[in-house]
């Protein structure tokens, strides 16, 4: 619908909104789908069948603790396994057991992802992740391709307020690193493209 916009007693201008003059949807969804390694997947297979078998054997468990323990599925498709190397279910229950780096089948993906969608078009993302694990490869990446970036994680000196308006002003900071469940003042329309590294915005996947 045609909006008038008066700017003075004399003198008019007509605006129209986007969606109505152009076939260009708000916003288009790229879903890459990609296999694990062979290897990586019996890993994965291996955990979710001691997972299941755990909380099977709890006479009553709390809702929020089985979302917990099937979050760290999650870690898997990320390359990322508990620093012990072993499945400790009362640890991962309390969120003391770290994760490492040990498979990059996603940040391979990633960066073919990055190239295609982003850089070739030099344009500006924002990169979601979950795992703090995730966020120190990421950040690796870019480092190692000589990409400015800012990150946004738990335990930062500077506010997200600081970080952010930072990144809004420099636009030589082509990515923003933001951890999902930091959100304060900023959202996905804040750059062109969104990548979301880890698999959802939602716990309960």
């Amino acid at each position: 619908r045609d909006k008038i916009l008066s700017l003075g007693k004399n003198s008019q201008v007509m605006a129209v909104l986007t969606k109505d003059v152009t076939n260009i949807p708000d916003e288009i969804n790229i879903e890459h789908v990609f296999k694990l390694s062979e290897e990586w997947m019996k890993t994965y297979k291996d955990y979710e069948k001691n997972l299941l078998l755990d909380i099977e054997g709890y006479e009553t468990i709390e809702s929020s603790s089985e979302l917990s323990l099937k979050l760290y599925l999650q870690s898997f498709t990320s390359g990322l396994i508990p620093q012990t190397g072993v499945y400790d279910v009362e640890n991962m229950k309390k969120g003391k057991n770290k994760f490492v780096q040990v498979n990059e089948d996603k940040l391979k993906e990633f960066h073919k992802v990055y190239i295609e969608h982003v850089k070739k078009d030099n344009k500006r993302c924002i990169v979601w992740y979950r795992f703090s694990e995730s966020r120190k490869t990421i950040e690796e990446y870019f480092s190692k391709t000589n990409i400015k970036f800012e990150s946004l994680y738990g335990g930062m000196k500077e506010t997200v307020t600081e970080k952010v308006s930072r990144w809004r002003k420099d636009l030589e900071s082509k990515v923003l690193i933001a951890q999902i469940s930091i959100n304060a003042g900023y959202d996905a329309n804040e750059a062109e493209v969104d990548i979301i590294y880890e698999p959802t915005f939602s716990f309960l996947d």
